[in-house]
C-alpha cells in the first residue's frame, strides 16, 4: 500500500469544511444471497450526486463485515479516473482524483471487494465514517445503503459421510421408483399382448369363416354342375 497517497487523501479529505454543500449516496452493493464456500464481490458505488461543485472528487471511510460470515479475500480499483488506496488490516480506503477535474458526477462503482462465505446466516456489510469531497474541496452530505446478506448452507460440504439408514432409505426410495417403473412397462406389455391375441383370435375367426364359406360355395357349385350334367343327360 502506497502510504503517501492513503496520506495525500486523507489531507485532501480533512480540508473539507465541516458544512456540507452537496449529497450522494454510498451503496454497498452486490449479491443478497450467498452459499456457504463461495467467494463473492461486493462494489461500494457512489449514487444520486446532488448539488457538488463538479462531482466528487475524493472519498474514504472503513468498510464493515462480521469475520465470523465472511473473509476477506482482496479489494480492486475499478474506476479509472481514480486512484484508491486501501489499509487491508481494518479495509479502510481512500480514493482521490489528483487532477481535481475528473469528478463523479453519476452514479458509479469505484471499488470493489472479494470476500469468501463462511457460515450459513443473516449478515451485512456496511460503509463506516464516510467522508465524501467535490472539486472545490466541498464536504458532501453522504448516507449509506448497506448489504444484507442471507448465507445458504452448502449440503456438500457439511454432509460429509452420510448415515447409512439415510442412504438405505434413498435406495429403497430409488429401488421401488424403478420397480414401479418396471411394473408399467410389464403392465403395459401385457395388455398390448392381450390385445395382439386378441386381434389374432378374430382374425383366426374370420379366416375360418372364409374357409367354411369357400368350402360352401365349392360345394354348392359342384351340386350346380353335377345337376347341369344330370338335366343335360335328361334333356
Amino acid at each position: 500500500m502506497k502510504k503517501g497517497l492513503v496520506s495525500f487523501a486523507a489531507f485532501f479529505l480533512a480540508l473539507a469544511p465541516a458544512k456540507a454543500n452537496g449529497i450522494a449516496t454510498i451503496n454497498v452493493e452486490g449479491k443478497t444471497n450467498a452459499t456457504v464456500g463461495e467467494t463473492i464481490n461486493v462494489n461500494l458505488k457512489l449514487e444520486n450526486i446532488k448539488d457538488t461543485i463538479d462531482g466528487v472528487v475524493a472519498i474514504g471511510g472503513d468498510l464493515k463485515y462480521d469475520k465470523e460470515y465472511l473473509e476477506y479475500v482482496g479489494s480492486l480499483d475499478i474506476n479509472p479516473n481514480y486512484k484508491t488506496e486501501i489499509n487491508e488490516k481494518i479495509l479502510r480506503i481512500a480514493g482521490l482524483d489528483f487532477t481535481l477535474e475528473n469528478g463523479i458526477k453519476e452514479d458509479s462503482a469505484i471499488y470493489t471487494f472479494s470476500f469468501k462465505v463462511l457460515k450459513e446466516g443473516n449478515t451485512s456489510i456496511t460503509f463506516e465514517n464516510p467522508e465524501v469531497v467535490d472539486t472545490d474541496a466541498s464536504a458532501i452530505a453522504s448516507n449509506v445503503l448497506p448489504l444484507n446478506i442471507t448465507i445458504n448452507s452448502n449440503n456438500q460440504e457439511e454432509v460429509k459421510t452420510p448415515e447409512i439408514k439415510t442412504v438405505e432409505k434413498d435406495e429403497k426410495i430409488i429401488v421401488k421408483e424403478e420397480n414401479s417403473k418396471t411394473n408399467n412397462v410389464i403392465e403395459e406389455e401385457i395388455k398390448n399382448n392381450i390385445v395382439e391375441n386378441e386381434i389374432k383370435e378374430e382374425t383366426a375367426k374370420e379366416e375360418e369363416h372364409n374357409n367354411e364359406k369357400s368350402f360352401i360355395d365349392k360345394f354348392t357349385d359342384m351340386l350346380v354342375g353335377f345337376f347341369n350334367i344330370i338335366f343335360n343327360i335328361f334333356k
